[in-house]
């Protein structure tokens, strides 16, 4: 969407579109106007995976003024206005299921409140007793990648969602990815390294939500094994691609 928002900027400053702008916009009729957005996006499939083709014809549905609105709610950080209010599963308190590992995709993508603990061995919430201090730190740096990225997607980290996903987790966290990682000393390293993976310039209050949101998720142990068990899913799913 964003490379879309940026085709429409562009597009005001080619004298050579005017015509399509015309066509397109100037000259739209007050039907058109005040037709509802339901109604002009009536033959494109919503319920379908959104390619660029579709979000082309879709920002091209909207009227001038919606798409100023839009712009300028993506130029003032405030895209949160028009996305549906997602609550975080680690805020919920159902217990999750234990799931054994598959490599049918539509069985790692079933909706929960809470992600399913794949079976994988050992269970997850033992960790701290068995392995070197130093995994602990780089798994304070993988639950930021999570939460961070869960934030980033609004909740929906599968279908066309999918790459980014996968790109937020080891942008924040290169282990995920690869076998190779820094060694930490400290979570207070592991997670000020994971801050400046993400965005050195990011806001404290940014920071505040996704520290409080790593609280929750280490609150339970069983949090904890999901948050891992939907990381390796991520991973899984997307190397399979």
């Amino acid at each position: 969407m964003q490379r879309i928002v940026q085709q429409y900027q562009n597009q005001i400053d080619q004298d050579s579109l005017k015509v399509h702008d015309e066509n397109s916009d100037m000259d739209m009729n007050e039907n058109d106007a005040d037709a509802s957005l339901a109604e002009r996006l009536a033959g494109v499939d919503l319920d379908a995976e959104i390619d660029d083709d579709k979000m082309v014809k879709i920002w091209e549905a909207l009227t001038e003024k919606e798409r100023e609105e839009f712009t300028s709610l993506v130029n003032r950080q405030q895209i949160d206005a028009i996305l549906t209010p997602w609550k975080p599963w680690w805020y919920e308190s159902e217990k999750p299921e234990i799931s054994e590992i598959t490599n049918d995709v539509s069985e790692q993508t079933k909706k929960s409140a809470i992600p399913p603990v794949l079976a994988i061995g050992a269970p997850v919430q033992t960790l701290t007793q068995k392995v070197h201090p130093s995994v602990i730190f780089q798994l304070a740096q993988i639950s930021l990648a999570y939460v961070y990225m869960m934030r980033h997607l609004n909740g929906e980290p599968y279908g066309s969602n999918l790459p980014v996903a996968f790109t937020d987790i080891i942008t924040a966290s290169p282990l995920v990815a690869s076998k190779v990682s820094e060694i930490y000393n400290s979570t207070h390293e592991a997670l000020l390294v994971g801050f400046c993976n993400i965005d050195e310039t990011m806001s404290i209050a940014s920071k505040c939500t996704l520290l409080s949101d790593l609280l929750a998720i280490y609150s339970k142990s069983m949090y904890v094994a999901a948050m891992v068990s939907e990381v390796y899913s991520i991973a899984n799913m997307k190397l399979r691609l």
